[in-house]
């Protein structure tokens, strides 16, 4: 063990800068100890350090003041060429104060720099305070739905750089007013782990690094973190990751920055068991989705609990994955988001839960969000207002896979028992198979009152089916059952399914 306190400054030294980086060229393959001290220790430039040297604190109340905006306060950069790091070790019980807090690793060109740089293995930062300069003052979009680019949040600071390290673990910190409190390129097995980050603009940026027919940067774990107070959209942002688990984590940020989640490339992500709050400002709802998923690939999000009291939309799937056939592009059908067993509260009236765009196929089931207070609870499509009257429709060009025995329910669940006068109007085309569309209305107690079968004949034309169901009592949920009679796998384009509430 190296204790600092056995380095003291040499005149003419104006800061701890010397001091500490003497300690830390003494500490390779051991602890460099930083005791606690009443004032901050004081840093100008970075301090180097080599990743075998664990760095410690004796408490997180040991403060360690970078002075120098343009540096980091630490950084571990192995040489180029050098062996490849099995023993790393890390940081533990600071609070670093500094616009860019600790660096492990290089940027740049992937043949000459980064693939030429060592791996480093079970790299930890723990029981850290870190503290930035991020605020509203220096960003004139905070708390906006303006999209941040890269550049813009890097500029206000980085709590966490790292790049080619395996099984980082990252926990027990607390992380506050950065641009990004951590960005990780190319870090596989990261465990990201019951961190408080907050007053940021984002809080994860993960990326991968790819070349020479290598792929870094999956399999990363964000669990059981508090995310709150974050003021950019795209609280966790992925634009090219796969394989990631993000659960159990808590999500509450204003209602134009509650874009939690925005994730492009998107593979086999697993995003479960995580709490999203939107908090209020103002009495517009916002235009941020909770959830933004571009090109989704096998990915599950299931079983997370929102309360979207001021959210707009739940989640936005804009695309699915294309690919080039004798020179057009065509969707593959195996890519699919699987959207299951979530629940909600979501009062607001007239927002839909899912905003798509050709995704096929897009897989939902019924036991997805109810919305409250006379709205609609669905299990498989994006309801949308009309813009000139008070009727709620499905308006989509979303083809939906039906196979026999697997019926898909629509619910509308909760509808004013002050209005018991309805016309449903159904309207699909490019059924390949004769079907049935099943419609049943059922009272407050699960009691059916209605139920009438409309058939879907092998025809591209389109075909209307109105019902009025005003000589029927009590209704308070709607059903729409799609089947196609044969067992094999059918693709029915339901193009527009209209509730239209009529006065007595």
């Amino acid at each position: 063990m190296v204790n600092i306190s056995d380095f003291p400054r040499i005149v003419p030294e104006a800061d701890d800068t010397l001091r500490i980086q003497r300690a830390a060229d003494n500490a390779i393959g051991k602890t460099l100890l930083i005791p606690y001290n009443v004032s901050d220790y004081v840093i100008s430039q970075s301090i180097r350090i080599d990743p075998t040297t664990k760095v410690a604190g004796t408490s997180r109340s040991v403060k360690i003041r970078n002075t120098n905006d343009n540096v980091y306060a630490f950084v571990i950069q192995p040489a180029i060429g050098s062996n490849n790091v099995n023993q790393a070790e890390g940081f533990e019980h600071l609070y670093i104060r500094s616009k860019f807090g600790i660096k492990y690793n290089r940027e740049g060109d992937y043949s000459s720099v980064w693939s030429q740089q060592p791996s480093l293995f079970n790299v930890f930062i723990r029981n850290c305070y870190f503290e930035g300069q991020y605020s509203s003052a220096v960003d004139p979009n905070y708390n906006t739905d303006v999209v941040p680019g890269l550049n813009e949040l890097k500029e206000y600071g980085i709590a966490v750089w790292g790049a080619k390290i395996f099984n980082l673990s990252i926990r027990d910190n607390f992380i506050s007013n950065f641009g990004i409190p951590l960005y990780l390129e190319g870090c596989d097995h990261t465990e990201i782990n019951n961190n408080r980050i907050t007053l940021n603009a984002i809080s994860v940026y993960l990326t991968t690094k790819r070349g020479g027919g290598q792929n870094y940067g999956s399999q990363c774990s964000i669990n059981h973190n508090e995310i709150v107070g974050n003021s950019r959209r795209g609280q966790i942002l992925i634009p090219d990751g796969d394989a990631h688990t993000i659960s159990d984590n808590f999500f509450e940020a204003d209602k134009s920055a509650c874009e939690f989640l925005r994730i492009f490339g998107d593979f086999s992500n697993l995003i479960t068991g995580n709490r999203f709050n939107v908090t209020k400002m103002g009495d517009v709802a916002p235009t941020t989705p909770i959830i933004t998923i571009d090109v989704g690939y096998g990915s599950v999000v299931s079983h997370n609990r929102c309360n979207l009291k001021y959210a707009e939309f739940l989640i936005d799937i804009k695309t699915s994955r294309y690919k080039t056939y004798r020179g057009n592009l065509h969707l593959e059908p195996k890519y699919f988001i699987l959207w299951k067993d979530n629940s909600s509260t979501f009062p607001v009236p007239n927002h839909p839960l899912v905003r798509t765009k050709e995704i096929d196929p897009l897989v939902f089931n019924s036991k997805n969000p109810r919305f409250l207070n006379n709205q609609i609870a669905l299990g498989e499509f994006p309801w949308e207002p009309s813009t000139v009257s008070s009727n709620w429709a499905i308006k989509t060009n979303i083809e939906v896979p039906f196979r026999s025995n697997l019926a898909v329910d629509i619910i509308m669940d909760q509808l004013s028992p002050s209005n018991n006068h309805y016309i449903v109007l159904v309207r699909g085309r490019k059924v390949s198979k004769e079907g049935l569309c099943e419609i049943r209305a059922d009272n407050d107690k699960g009691k059916l009152l209605y139920s009438q079968r409309f058939a879907f004949a092998d025809t591209d034309k389109l075909s209307s089916h109105s019902i009025d169901l005003q000589a029927t009592q009590g209704i308070t949920k709607l059903f729409f059952r799609f089947i196609v009679n044969d067992g094999t796998a059918e693709t029915n384009q339901i193009e527009e399914i209209i509730l239209r509430p009529t006065s007595n």
